[in-house]
């Protein structure tokens, strides 16, 4: 987990379909600023390569997920070193 939970994009598409538990998603949009999207069970993520992201759990702290990969390599974060200002805390 720990190499995806900073701001990184990757060569590849990043694409997940969610089975159990949930996950975070943040973005930065074209004009700098940030969002997060929470994904559940039965959705569908593609994550454009080249788009700045990263990924972090819920304080459930549990995702099952399919991911599908292009190359057998998987995914490569390639960081960015931007900050993540969005980020809530996690609660115990």
């Amino acid at each position: 987990m720990a190499k995806f939970d900073q701001i990184h994009t990757h060569a590849d598409d990043e694409v997940r379909y969610i089975i159990d538990g949930e996950a975070i998603f943040g973005f930065v949009r074209s004009d700098g600023s940030q969002v997060e999207l929470t994904v559940q069970p039965e959705e569908y993520i593609n994550i454009p390569a080249g788009t700045e992201h990263w990924f972090y759990l819920t304080p459930a702290k549990r995702v099952k997920a399919v991911r599908y990969f292009i190359t057998t390599e998987g995914w490569i974060p390639q960081y960015t070193g931007r900050e993540i200002r969005t980020r809530q805390p996690l609660v115990s």
